[in-house]
């Protein structure tokens, strides 16, 4: 230590016989200046930046969710794929929907969705088009968005009534004019952010086709989706089998084991043999559901199929026509 301080001493005595640092020492003015002239052009500098560069806004994980429901639970919509393609200045958005307003499993009639658009940054030639696809799916497809578009916003309206909405009782006239407070009513609207820089934002580049060629490729999707369940079934037939056969020689060993086995030996080999009866009977029957599952889902594949060929030769029916809307500014 006591040679790293003379090192240390060494060099404060050659910087301090410096002739820049003895003007510097001698003058109190100047060096003061001299700092306060530091100070103030870090603070122009600040300011600068917090004036000139562009603003950022940041939204809640609650606001640039992608799956909600609406308040008055008449439904759900799932932003499920988001593609930008900046070549052709095209956002492309696909949404599915759920119904909750009926008994049965099915998508919102797209029919009784209103849609609105906005954004902070557009063109005059920038529009949106809401093409309704098969059952439950929707594409939207924003056209000639400028790549510093930053953030669009989607309001959904869902008009489907819901059962709050009946009310087939008859009312007091003096029972209801004594209510002060009205019931306030859930909201049946909802708002989606899309924000340029997000994780689930794809960039690749698009061109605009017809809703027949966007159905197209998602029957093609599902289509290869049931397949492959199919072919997952079946391997896991093969393996139920190859499983009942080994179970099959433990149990024929285990038979003839008991033939010389009694008292408590006896009784574990009777139970052991009795457990591996029970895992037989489970995985026939497991073999069993696959085996209708594979036939139910070869159904539904000759229906893809079939939807397929109507899309193709132009008498496939959808559900609601493509509908066109105009941009709104962001406030």
């Amino acid at each position: 230590m006591d040679v790293l301080d003379k090192y240390i001493d060494a060099f404060k005595e050659r910087f301090a016989k410096l002739p820049f640092i003895k003007a510097f020492r001698g003058k109190v003015i100047l060096r003061k200046v001299i700092i306060f002239l530091t100070l103030f052009s870090m603070w122009l500098s600040l300011l600068a930046g917090a004036l000139f560069s562009p603003k950022r806004i940041t939204y809640s994980k609650q606001q640039l969710a992608t799956s909600k429901s609406f308040e008055n639970q008449s439904g759900k919509i799932e932003l499920t794929k988001q593609v930008y393609s900046a070549d052709n200045q095209i956002l492309l958005l696909q949404m599915e929907t759920q119904d909750y307003t009926g008994v049965i499993a099915k998508g919102i009639n797209a029919k009784n969705l209103k849609w609105k658009l906005y954004a902070k940054k557009y063109s005059e030639k920038t529009r949106m088009e809401i093409i309704p696809l098969t059952n439950n799916k929707i594409t939207l497809v924003i056209q000639n968005l400028p790549d510093d578009f930053e953030a669009i916003a989607l309001e959904v309206e869902n008009t489907t009534p819901t059962g709050s909405d009946v009310d087939i009782s008859i009312k007091s006239y003096d029972e209801e004019s004594k209510k002060k407070t009205k019931v306030k009513e859930l909201s049946n609207k909802m708002l989606f952010i899309v924000t340029a820089q997000n994780q689930k934002m794809e960039e690749k580049k698009l061109k605009y086709v017809s809703r027949e060629s966007f159905s197209l490729d998602i029957f093609k999707e599902e289509r290869a989706f049931q397949v492959k369940q199919i072919e997952q079934m079946k391997k896991s037939i093969e393996k139920l089998e190859e499983s009942i056969k080994e179970d099959q020689s433990t149990l024929e060993n285990l038979t003839r084991e008991a033939e010389y086995k009694v008292g408590s030996d006896l009784e574990v080999i009777n139970n052991n043999m009795t457990q591996i009866k029970t895992s037989m009977n489970t995985k026939g029957l497991n073999i069993k559901q696959a085996e209708n599952n594979i036939a139910t889902l070869e159904e539904v594949v000759a229906s893809i199929d079939k939807a397929i060929e109507a899309v193709k030769d132009g008498s496939y029916q959808f559900n609601a026509p493509v509908t066109s809307f105009n941009i709104k500014e962001i406030q």
